[in-house]
Parts: C-alpha cells; sequence; structure tokens
C-alpha cells in the first residue's frame, strides 16, 4: 500500500479534549443479489437471465447454450452454503451504472433483475488487486487473523475514494466466511490516545452497499445501505511531518470490538477493465453482451 499509494499522515487534535470528523466519498454503487450456489435462479426457467441471453444470441443468428452449460458447471459445485456470486456483483455495482429500466431487444424482455444478474455473471473475470491475506482458517493462516492492516486500510480508504472519487470493495467478515461490499463513504472520527503519547484513536464509520438476500428489479435505496463501526489505533512518529505539518503513521492495531469485526481485505477494481465468467458458452458471445445490454444501460 505504502508503495502504491505513499504513506499515511495524520494531524492529531491539538488538544487532549478535542475530537476532529473528516470524511471522504464517492459516488453510490448498487444493490443485487449474490446468487448462492446452492441455488440455480441464474439458469434454471425460461425466465432465467441466461435462458433469455441464449434466446437473444440465437435470434442475432448465432449458436449459444450458456444455460445448459451452466446447469453442467453447476452440477460439480459443493459448494459451502456462504458462497456465491458476492465478488461478481460487487465488481459489477462499483464498475459499471446501475440499470434504471428494462430492455426489450429483439422481442426478448429483460427485466432490470435480468439486467443485473449478467451483469454480475460477467463480472466473475473483472480485474482487482486485493490488499490483506484473506483469513481461510489453515495452516498457512492459522492462529492470527492476516487480515488488513489498519494503516493500510486508512490509506487506501482516502486515496481511491478521497482522491479518485471511486468506491473500493472490503470483504467486511475477519473469518473464513467472505462477504465482499461495496463501499463508498467513509467518517471518522480522531482523538487522541490517552494511552500512547505519540499515538490516536480512530473511530471509523465506513457506508456499505449490502447484497440482496433476493432478486428484484427494486433501484437501489438507503435501505440497501449498513454502517458498522471501525475502531482502531494509529501510532505516529512526531520527528517525521509531510508538507503540510502532518505526522508520519508508523504503526496501528485494531482495538475495542474491532480486534475480532474488521474488514478481512480491501479490493481496488483496476482502472483498464476486462469481463468474463466461468463459463465458455457464454463467454463465446460478450461482444454481444456488450453491444447490446451493457452499452445500453439507463
Amino acid at each position: 500500500v505504502n508503495k502504491k499509494y505513499g504513506y499515511l499522515f495524520i494531524s492529531p487534535p491539538k488538544t487532549n479534549n478535542k475530537k476532529t470528523y473528516q470524511q471522504v466519498m464517492s459516488k453510490r454503487p448498487w444493490s443485487g443479489h449474490w446468487y448462492p450456489f446452492s441455488q440455480d435462479s441464474i439458469y434454471s426457467g425460461k425466465n432465467s437471465p441466461l435462458y433469455k441471453f441464449d434466446r437473444l444470441v440465437n435470434k442475432l443468428g448465432y449458436e449459444s447454450s450458456s444455460q445448459k452449460h451452466e446447469k453442467e458447471i453447476h452440477s460439480y459445485f459443493n459448494a459451502s452454503s456462504w458462497e456465491g456470486l458476492c465478488d461478481a456483483w460487487s465488481l459489477a455495482s462499483v464498475t459499471t451504472p446501475e440499470p434504471q429500466k428494462p430492455l426489450s431487444i429483439n422481442g426478448i424482455n429483460f427485466t432490470i433483475s435480468d439486467l443485473k444478474a449478467l451483469i454480475t455473471y460477467a463480472s466473475l473475470k473483472r480485474s482487482y488487486i486485493q490488499y490483506g491475506i484473506t483469513y481461510k482458517g489453515n495452516h498457512e493462516t492459522d492462529g492470527t487473523y492476516q487480515d488488513i492492516r489498519p494503516e493500510a486500510f486508512h490509506k487506501i480508504v482516502t486515496s481511491i475514494i478521497g482522491e479518485e472519487n471511486r468506491p473500493i470493495i472490503i470483504d467486511d467478515m475477519s473469518g473464513v466466511q467472505v462477504w465482499n461490499k461495496p463501499m463508498f463513504r467513509y467518517r471518522w472520527l480522531i482523538e487522541n490516545d490517552m494511552q500512547y503519547e505519540n499515538a490516536v484513536k480512530i473511530t471509523g464509520y465506513p457506508w456499505l452497499i449490502k447484497e440482496r438476500n433476493q432478486e428484484t428489479s427494486k433501484k437501489t435505496s438507503t435501505e440497501d445501505i449498513i454502517s458498522p463501526v471501525y475502531y482502531y489505533r494509529l501510532f505516529f512518529d512526531p520527528e517525521t511531518k509531510d508538507k503540510d505539518g502532518r505526522f508520519l503513521v508508523i504503526a496501528s492495531q485494531w482495538i475495542g470490538a474491532s480486534q475480532k469485526d474488521h474488514p478481512d481485505n480491501v479490493k481496488v477494481p483496476t482502472l483498464n477493465q476486462t469481463i468474463g465468467s466461468h463459463n465458455s458458452d457464454f463467454n463465446k458471445h460478450l461482444d454481444i453482451f456488450k453491444t447490446y445490454i451493457l452499452n445500453n444501460l439507463k
């Protein structure tokens, strides 16, 4: 993180009883279904998104069996109940606009829910850079939560959301389960740490878009926002300042309830995005998906 975005510098409150607030925010991502692997709604039946996509491809004069292929892929899954497409949905929601109305293409009607499903499905191969080691509960990560450190998390937030005006994605579960969510706003309180002379305590208020447990064409609203609270300590070097007089952060730790409840990792989508899924039949017709669906979002 330091190599990519530079070091983190902070300005402690000037008096012990003073607290300061800061905030950064970007455009709000959209909420969608996370399509658990234990369900088949994305490919099952004549109203499923992949069936409709196959019909569109066929009407344009090509053969497509993405629905059939997806059913075959799912037959090999032995997934846990929490596994699904939350990674693809979160990537889709921060890189593409939210569909605002249904699309009728060559007599095939795609609902907002269908469009979100296909955009999510096509985002399985979207690229990103991950910061923080995913906790897997195995010998590689046993004995500690090898998650993203607070100063790295804070620096990414201020750099990507604050300076680049782009949302990020966090896995907001520090345990084995993975629950990716877009994060687009962060407000934090800084106060001097009474335990340590050269440290501050941060109370962070992230705004996250939560996944939906079912398919719906309802547009994203404040009902889709959750806001946990993060607590961490930043240690700084009083002898090293930047040009604005802020102190260099040299270490950090999650504190209080956030020792166990904090982001596992942060994903920053790359600017040069490619799309694709785990379904080779669907991937054969990505040009059709881009031309008729992705380029017609309104």
